[in-house]
């Protein structure tokens, strides 16, 4: 099999940027958490499809093209199931470091990330097999988790913070209304 060097190397430029596009998404996640979170906490990372409307307005945009899906990040307090096309990571707003708990990305793709690989990653490949042979692992209670006194406090939080969204959004109204 012939190597074009030129083409592999601009698909391994293309990997690293999507690695660093994934860490910048996952820090922005953490620091788009409410500041009276405390405890430590997952970023999720799911597949989502992208809509008919949505591609229509990237189009507009001026891409040349839409994706069919895209990457999703949330902060969750509880630990979801492992699943391919889903990454999850330990974070804490009291500090910069973040803790992978696994990276699974499309199971088409799993082969490339084998050892001697291209673009062989220890990290999604360790992932990779505890998904295929010791899932439990993955889905296990992490030590430096959340615990239930922190879901309690996390819902409390969240739920002032949604409450106080709400009405700075109606109070907005209620000037608009005043003003005009």
């Amino acid at each position: 099999m012939k190597v074009n060097r030129l083409e592999t190397h601009d698909r391994l430029l293309t990997y690293q940027k999507q690695q660093q596009v994934m860490g910048d998404a996952v820090m922005e996640c953490v620091k788009n958490v409410p500041e009276g979170i405390k405890s430590p906490f997952y970023v999720y990372g799911h597949s989502r499809s992208v809509a008919y409307d949505e591609k229509v307005n990237i189009l507009q945009l001026g891409y040349d093209s839409a994706p069919d899906s895209r990457l999703i990040w949330m902060p969750v307090i509880t630990k979801p199931k492992a699943a391919p096309n889903t990454y999850l990571f330990l974070a804490n707003r009291q500090n910069d470091i973040v803790e992978i708990i696994w990276m699974l990305p499309k199971r088409e793709l799993w082969e490339q990330y084998a050892p001697g690989n291209m673009f062989h990653n220890e990290n999604i490949w360790i992932s990779i097999q505890n998904f295929l042979h010791d899932r439990g692992r993955l889905e296990a209670p992490d030590k430096n988790g959340p615990t239930e006194k922190d879901q309690e406090e996390w819902f409390k939080i969240i739920g002032h913070e949604a409450h106080r969204k709400k009405k700075m959004k109606q109070n907005a109204k209620d000037l608009s209304k005043l003003v005009l």
